[in-house]
């Protein structure tokens, strides 16, 4: 009788350790996905857009191909280092198109090897919450953006000055959500957060694929 007892009270607790793992999986995924999504559809870019008035046709074309390309990615299918980048550029031009002189940001490149392969916008959320939540809006302290590949070893740091209306950009549902994403795809990522008075700054290191 007592035997029988424990084995049915280890049934359920392996059951419900089961049924946990589920639910967190689920989350992660649910999270994963989202963070994808509102790279996507980043509700702050179109806001800027359709609020601007008589805006060039230049600027019309550049984020009508920019969304054309957002919706070509797919959260289950890896792109190439080369669109991430070119995405990457595109979005940051929009921003300052659409900011003129408010906006600022120095952007460094350095990829040894363009035929590597990572999950599409992983590496956007970084800048987007740089972008959303930090100060950027002196050419003397502008959004600093690193990025680097050196064989198939990936490191992005992403810095801004503080701006001290808002919240720490660290607990930001960018960064929530983004954690989930890496733990989901890159789980053996680093990620540092380093914030201080004047500076927050962010820096991914993760290996790619070539495949």
């Amino acid at each position: 009788m007592e035997l029988n007892l424990r084995k049915t009270m280890l049934f359920r607790k392996n059951k419900n350790i089961i049924r946990l793992n589920e639910l967190s999986h689920k989350i992660l995924l649910f999270e994963s996905e989202s963070s994808f999504n509102n790279i996507q559809f980043d509700q702050v870019l179109f806001n800027k857009y359709f609020e601007g008035l008589d805006l060039p046709i230049s600027i019309t074309t550049s984020f009508l191909a920019f969304q054309k390309a957002g919706l070509a990615a797919s959260f289950e299918e890896p792109w190439s280092i080369l669109k991430e980048v070119a995405y990457m550029q595109h979005y940051l031009g929009l921003w300052k198109d659409l900011n003129k002189e408010n906006f600022d940001y120095q952007l460094k490149i350095q990829v040894e090897d363009n035929q590597f392969f990572l999950q599409p916008f992983i590496l956007m959320p970084l800048v987007q919450n740089s972008l959303y939540f930090g100060y950027h809006f002196m050419s003397k302290f502008p959004v600093k953006i690193d990025l680097r590949l050196i064989g198939n070893r990936l490191s992005l740091t992403v810095s801004n000055r503080v701006n001290h209306h808002i919240n720490n950009q660290a607990n930001t549902e960018i960064i929530k959500r983004f954690k989930s994403r890496l733990v989901l795809n890159y789980p053996n990522h680093q990620l540092l957060i380093n914030s201080n008075s004047t500076l927050f700054k962010t820096n991914l290191m993760m290996e790619l694929s070539n495949s």
